[in-house]
């Protein structure tokens, strides 16, 4: 039996089994004295930002930390959402699944309405200014509660209503809106029964697009807000949400959150002094999808700086594709959820370089795991060379139909850059690798070699590019292909002059 070798590394991540305890974070998230709560953690697990209350101050701020080694950094305060005095002037901030951006609300002056959301995002100088999201997420009413998808197609927060709880608080409804741009969202839509019953917020979207956890006081709770699990088909319809009665209590149990992995689960709860910010493992029962989470940089394959450029995920069985952009130093994370095959499309914003390019089959449910997929774009000087990542071909050595996407990027570089001339070199002898990790040459015949060749060619024909713009080439040896390839058989290079 062999295994092929993609060009990217699959870097498994595994979380021990803990018991459903909750497990305080130790120092120095939580403190022996103040109070931590409400925590919001970016994808992988490792960034978390929450609400840390001085009792020597009696000052609450929102402070974020980092975990390198498997140890909490100092939490460190970010200024845009900290507050003069005791004047409460931030609300519900969430961390987005990159870890670059910050959603929160706050009543200041100058916005839409009562509440409005706004955002941060991380620079090369710290956090930004705060941006306003306006209409039409904000409204004149009162707004919170952000939550941000995965994809980063869809934000889901709550709007005010007239009703109000037991305790004569505000009740809320959850809403979500589609991106219409980068900074451009369309018109919100309620959810509809079963989510919203009349007294429902906190909503966040979890990272297989499709599992909404949220607070709702509703008959058969425990008390105050308690949080709820809810799932959407593939029609669109949201399932009877299924309380968390495992971490449930009969106070105020809003404010949680769950990275990637969905296995655990973040909250704050009551320890000796305060509250302390505490893990819990949750149940199977509650099903969770899995996903990939890929993180990386997008920079220059000569000067290793940030290239500005986009990512472009096309999801191929309804050819749909959303964008994810890379943050100011070029990183950025991309999660895919198991059940669909993908196309992902790494481009530069400005002409003149060449393209990225991955193929993941996540059609088969399989566990969670983290890959690590950095990439370099060249500048377009002649005798550059690039792999073209999703041309691949099949065993009767006829091209894959996944190969279009790359024979469609080709001739767009062609297009943008028509002085350029190309070559596209397939490297035929590629050894297998078996399961012990062993080599085994195989070398095609020169049959087959030749059907290689004539399939590339019709489909380059059939992509629109002219014959005198790309040449086709069989190199004989492994030893010009870049180290950084991983090898599979058979390679197709891309070489200007």
């Amino acid at each position: 039996m062999k295994k092929t070798i993609a060009g990217i590394l699959l870097l498994l991540s595994f979380y021990p089994g803990q018991a459903q305890d909750k497990t305080p974070l130790g120092s120095p998230v939580n403190t022996a004295l103040g109070e931590e709560s409400k925590p919001s953690l970016n994808g992988n697990g490792r960034i978390i930002l929450f609400e840390s209350l001085s009792s020597n101050e009696d000052k609450s701020e929102f402070v974020i930390s980092y975990q390198k080694g498997g140890a909490w950094s100092r939490p460190e305060a970010i200024p845009a959402l900290s507050t003069p005095g005791k004047l409460q002037m931030i609300f519900a901030p969430y961390l987005s699944y990159s870890g670059n951006t910050i959603f929160y609300s706050s009543p200041k002056y100058g916005g839409v309405g009562g509440k409005d959301i706004y955002f941060i995002e991380k620079t090369a100088s710290g956090w930004s200014a705060p941006n306003n999201l306006a209409k039409p997420v904000n409204s004149i009413g009162d707004e919170t509660d952000p939550s941000l998808s995965a994809d980063e197609k869809y934000l889901y927060f709550a709007r005010a209503t007239e009703k109000k709880t037991p305790s004569g608080e505000p009740c809320y409804k959850i809403l979500v809106s589609e991106r219409r741009a980068k900074n451009q969202w369309k018109d919100p839509v309620e959810l509809p029964s079963p989510v919203n019953m009349g007294c429902d917020c906190n909503p966040r979207i979890l990272a297989d697009g499709k599992s909404l956890l949220f607070a709702s006081i509703r008959p058969g709770g425990k008390g105050d807000f308690d949080l709820y699990l809810t799932k959407m088909d593939d029609n669109g319809k949201w399932s009877e949400p299924v309380a968390l009665d495992f971490i449930n209590t009969d106070k105020d149990d809003r404010y949680a959150s769950i990275p990637a992995n969905g296995n655990i689960i973040y909250t704050g709860a009551p320890a000796k002094v305060g509250t302390d910010i505490v893990k819990t493992k949750i149940p199977d029962k509650f099903e969770i999808g899995k996903v990939v989470l890929i993180n990386g940089n997008l920079t220059d394959a000569t000067t290793n700086k940030p290239i500005d450029g986009k990512i472009w995920i096309t999801t191929l069985s309804d050819n749909k594709i959303y964008a994810v952009y890379p943050s100011f130093d070029g990183s950025y994370t991309i999660i895919l959820p198991y059940g669909e095959k993908y196309d992902i499309a790494y481009l530069p914003n400005a002409k003149g370089y060449s393209f990225g390019s991955a193929y993941y089959d996540l059609s088969q449910p399989d566990s969670y795991k983290e890959v690590r997929s950095d990439v370099k774009l060249k500048a377009l000087t002649p005798g550059i060379s690039f792999i073209a990542n999703n041309i691949s071909f099949s065993s009767d050595t006829s091209i894959e139909n996944i190969s279009t996407t790359d024979i469609n990027r080709i001739n767009k570089l062609i297009k943008d850059n028509p002085t350029l001339k190309l070559e596209a070199g397939i490297y035929a002898d590629i050894p297998d690798i078996t399961l012990d990790d062993s080599l085994q040459t195989s070398v095609p015949d020169s049959a087959a070699i030749e059907k290689f060749i004539q399939a590339l060619q019709t489909a380059l024909t059939n992509g629109g590019i002219a014959t005198d713009k790309i040449t086709i080439k069989v190199y004989p040896s492994l030893s010009d292909l870049p180290k950084e390839i991983e090898p599979r058989k058979p390679v197709v290079m891309i070489k200007s002059y």
